[in-house]
């Protein structure tokens, strides 16, 4: 179990420094350095929730809620990607928007409350899970001393990291689409606060879409009127149990998470761009295709990564595998 703490520690100090690495860059690139001082604010509120947290009466209820929160707050940057990537297509989605994200005020605040949206619900959820994890093995301090030693080792290793690498020649592959696109999957890979039971949100996903599958396949059934009757053939209750199963569960949540990147890809890469009025002599022309063309392939270059990575983990992991082990939820005793 002391082993399982380290590995938490690992994993939620390795998520921090991730993004922050990832995030810095971009900001770098974009001349926006004076951004990272609200995101590191935020870290600081985070970390003192989390503190907080280790005093909270022990309740399954809000380990369950913070659970479903870590989702929702993963569909919330995907669904920003999905738009940010559409807009970098060329679809004007959020032109009533590109206003207010000149403001340097909005901006500065944005980025700090994103900060603490994204990684608050994680780190409360791990800090509990850690203390019940003393609790259970009797060895508060160990079990301490092990997590944070996990953190420091994850946070040491960026910080070694950023003195080698150049963070201009990491900055130019993102945009804000691939840098929203980063974090929803740093969360789906990251999210899980069930230690080695559930590392990832994927088998959260995947339990999501399985019963997203059996409500719609019941709801077809009630509206077609098809009585809830032993007289109904085996072979259809058979049938309909294919919808329900964990290989239907895997290719449709593969399909919803992939396919707004791969419509993207076809988008900035297959598409031609249009080209501007003003260009009159075939060298200008292909010159802006060149130049076009070059930023486009920057900027693929990250969705094609992610979308290597979630495949190769999610086939990997199996998804269900894990969660397939009996995993009753605690019960309080009188």
């Amino acid at each position: 179990m002391i082993t399982e703490a380290f590995v938490i520690g690992l994993k939620e100090g390795f998520k921090i420094g991730i993004v922050w690495f990832v995030f810095y860059s971009f900001l770098y690139e974009k001349d926006r350095r004076d951004l990272i001082r609200p995101f590191f604010i935020g870290l600081s509120l985070v970390f003192l929730f989390s503190a907080v947290s280790f005093f909270i009466p022990p309740d399954p209820g809000l380990k369950d809620w913070l659970s479903k929160f870590i989702g929702f707050t993963f569909a919330i940057f995907f669904i920003s990607s999905v738009g940010a990537l559409y807009q970098s297509s060329g679809l004007k989605l959020f032109s009533p928007f590109s206003s207010l994200s000149r403001n340097k005020k909005i901006t500065w605040i944005t980025v700090l409350l994103s900060a603490v949206f994204f990684f608050l619900p994680d780190s409360i959820g791990s800090s509990m899970f850690v203390r019940d994890i003393s609790l259970m093995k009797e060895a508060i301090t160990s079990t301490y001393i092990s997590a944070l030693a996990g953190f420091s080792f994850a946070i040491a290793i960026f910080w070694l990291a950023s003195k080698k690498i150049m963070f201009n020649q990491i900055g130019r592959f993102f945009g804000i689409a691939q840098l929203l696109l980063f974090l929803s999957v740093v969360k789906l890979l990251g999210g899980g606060i069930k230690g080695f039971a559930e590392l990832s949100l994927i088998p959260s996903a995947q339990r999501g879409i399985t019963k997203f599958l059996h409500d719609a396949v019941h709801q077809i059934l009630v509206l077609l009127m098809v009585p809830d009757h032993t007289l109904l053939s085996t072979t259809t209750f058979r049938f309909i149990g294919i919808f329900f199963g964990t290989n239907i569960a895997m290719i449709a949540t593969l399909l919803i998470l992939l396919s707004p990147p791969l419509m993207f890809l076809y988008h900035s890469i297959i598409e031609p761009a249009a080209e501007p009025l003003e260009l009159r002599t075939g060298a200008e022309k292909r010159r802006f295709r060149f130049n076009i063309r070059s930023e486009k392939r920057k900027k693929a270059l990250p969705v094609i990564l992610f979308i290597g990575v979630i495949l190769l983990t999610w086939f990997s992991q199996r998804g269900e595998s894990v969660s397939q082990l009996y995993n009753p939820k605690p019960v309080p005793v009188v």
